[in-house]
């Protein structure tokens, strides 16, 4: 293997040649097919997380990596260069990291299919019987060994967690005591690690229909993007024009209404031709 021409972390370089092996799989011979905008689709449906604009830069100089330093070798070669680059090279989650994952009420796995998936290790916290959510924050199996460790440390109990919720929920809807303006600097300050249901359920109630103060009401959404609280309609990120405390709500939930109506209609006329 030629000497690599240096790019981004590991976590990165390993993203680029997962990408690019899947496209060399797909286009067999015709590497030239391989184009950037590819490229880029392709790394955008496999590593969703990076599906922004500042990543543009940071997938140009992957494609650039890539097909510099693997568009002449083999694809058992290719897979032999991402094998030395693992984040984490055995396939088990050790039993020290199982037995911190049990006591914080998390689960930690490891992906089964390293051709789409990156290495390392993914911490998940379950809420009902068959919901998961990924810590946020946490890049998709994208912790080495001492980082998941690190984290497990770190990581309040949910215990803990609730209690900081329930103090929060009990300050919001409490009439006296505080300004609005107080209130959205105390939720602006508010960090925890993820969020349980039923404060998932509060500040969806809260924060879309309840308040109705503007600079609450702006702090709560960004609260919710802090924590990975969506709207729970839809599972779409909450946003402030859609909250009654914009003063936007009615006006561009009607639009949206609008909208579909219209291209039913263009549906229907469509059909009719």
């Amino acid at each position: 293997m030629t000497s690599q021409k240096k790019f981004g972390n590991q976590t990165s370089k390993e993203k680029a040649v997962i990408v690019y092996m899947m496209l060399v799989k797909r286009h067999k011979g015709n590497r030239d097919a391989i184009t950037y905008g590819i490229f880029s689709n392709q790394w955008d449906d496999l590593f969703k997380e990076d599906r922004y604009r500042e990543a543009k830069d940071m997938k140009i100089q992957a494609f650039k990596y890539a097909r510099s330093n693997f568009d002449d070798k083999s694809l058992e070669d290719i897979q032999a260069y991402r094998d030395t680059m693992r984040i984490y090279v055995e396939r088990e989650v050790p039993k020290e990291i199982k037995e911190l994952a049990q006591e914080k009420k998390v689960i930690v796995s490891l992906a089964e299919n390293l051709n789409k998936h990156l290495s390392g290790f993914d911490i998940l916290i379950k809420q009902g019987k068959n919901q998961t959510f990924r810590l946020v924050n946490t890049i998709p199996f994208g912790l080495s060994e001492e980082g998941v460790k690190k984290v497990l440390t770190e990581l309040p109990t949910k215990k803990e967690i609730q209690e900081k919720e329930q103090h929060l929920m009990n300050m919001l809807i409490t009439s006296g005591g505080c300004s609005n303006h107080q209130k959205a600097v105390v939720v602006g300050r508010y960090k925890a690690p993820y969020a349980t249901h039923e404060f998932k359920v509060f500040m969806n109630k809260f924060t879309l229909h309840e308040c109705k103060s503007k600079e609450l009401t702006n702090a709560c959404v960004l609260l919710c993007n802090r924590v990975g609280i969506n709207n729970l309609s839809n599972e779409a990120p909450i946003l402030y024009k859609f909250c009654e405390g914009s003063g936007q709500r009615e006006r561009n939930l009607k639009r949206i209404r609008n909208r579909r109506k219209g291209n039913a209609k263009a549906a229907i006329k469509r059909k009719g031709r």
